[in-house]
């Protein structure tokens, strides 16, 4: 099963494309794919444009799993990754993806479910960022890659960062690149909100040494989450050799 996280808002916010976004998701998948996936949607509570939003999540129920939460603004867009982790707790128990979009992306192609289910779900995500970058990332995280991060999506609001930033500090230390790629199945219609951005980037860099130490320590543990599992046929099971000579690497 797969869990589709985001945070939406309408009022004064241009990129809204909410309906667009759940169209295109019943466009591109059949009503098996669609009962194999859900979607947790969080909305301000200051949004008093969002109550037409709810009004249309009704006509399709049938159709989608929808959830929706509301609560406080915070820090807009800059907590984003608080809204993440909070609605993580809220997943299907049967949930083996993780999904991170916002309220602007539209689905593009058939079959990009079933692809994403037969992907081995170990410690990984669909959604590596190759360079030059042609567009946003929306990374789709193994639930196993997010409970060894105890659910925690970190301190900034990009979880393509979040994910690249895990990534990279995983392939510094271990040698092994945990994220891989399916073919594209999204764009972004909308720009990424530059809402306090100065200050944010300022903060960023002054904490980039905390972040970095904190992508270090979440990496740790999901090298830890490998070495101990119970099973070595599956630790070995996603892509042959992935983790080579992983239960001697030296901490």
């Amino acid at each position: 099963m797969i869990s589709i996280l985001f945070s939406s808002r309408k009022k004064d916010n241009p990129n809204h494309n909410l309906k667009v976004l759940l169209e295109s998701f019943i466009h591109f998948t059949t009503p098996e794919e669609r009962l194999q996936c859900e979607f947790l949607i969080k909305f301000d509570d200051d949004d008093d444009e969002h109550e037409i939003e709810l009004e249309y999540l009704e006509t399709i129920s049938e159709k989608i799993g929808i959830r929706t939460f509301t609560w406080a603004r915070n820090g807009g867009r800059n907590s984003l990754h608080e809204v993440q982790s909070l609605l993580y707790g809220y997943i299907h128990r049967d949930s083996k993806w993780i999904h991170v979009i916002a309220d602007d992306f539209i689905f593009t192609r058939s079959g990009f479910v079933s692809d994403i289910l037969n992907t081995d779900n170990h410690f990984t995500f669909i959604g590596k960022e190759t360079f030059p970058v042609t567009q946003s990332i929306a990374p789709c995280f193994s639930r196993k890659f997010l409970d060894a991060c105890c659910g925690y999506f970190g301190t900034q609001p990009n979880a393509d960062g979040f994910s690249s930033g895990i990534n990279e500090s995983f392939i510094q230390k271990y040698g092994i690149d945990l994220g891989i790629n399916i073919p594209t199945y999204y764009v972004r219609t909308g720009q990424a909100s530059t809402e306090n951005w100065e200050s944010n980037h300022n903060k960023a860099m002054k904490d980039f040494e905390m972040l970095n130490r904190i992508y270090q320590l979440m990496a740790k543990n999901i090298y830890l989450c490998i070495k101990d599992s119970d099973n070595d046929q599956d630790i070995h099971a996603f892509r042959p050799n992935i983790y080579p000579d992983i239960a001697n690497h030296k901490q």
